[in-house]
């Protein structure tokens, strides 16, 4: 299996140790240890990761629909 693109496990990384989301609080808080991240691996556009975590977190979501729609019972999780 080959890595995927940088943007993808970079936004990944950031998701994994910056708490980003709902649960992870005030959105200044938030974007403390995004911005030092992204600063620190020569990331430019912050809001290009914020939009890759957003649709990494919507991708299973989407997925799951699609497979309600086709007529298939959501997974029980």
């Amino acid at each position: 299996m080959a890595p995927g693109p940088r943007l993808v496990d970079f936004g990944h990384a950031v998701w994994c140790l910056a708490e980003v989301g709902e649960q992870g609080g005030d959105l200044v808080e938030q974007a403390r240890p995004v911005r030092l991240l992204c600063d620190a691996y020569g990331w430019k556009d912050g809001r290009e990761v914020i939009d890759e975590i957003e649709a990494r977190v919507a991708r299973p979501l989407v997925a799951r629909g699609a497979g309600v729609r086709r007529g298939r019972a959501p997974s029980a999780r």
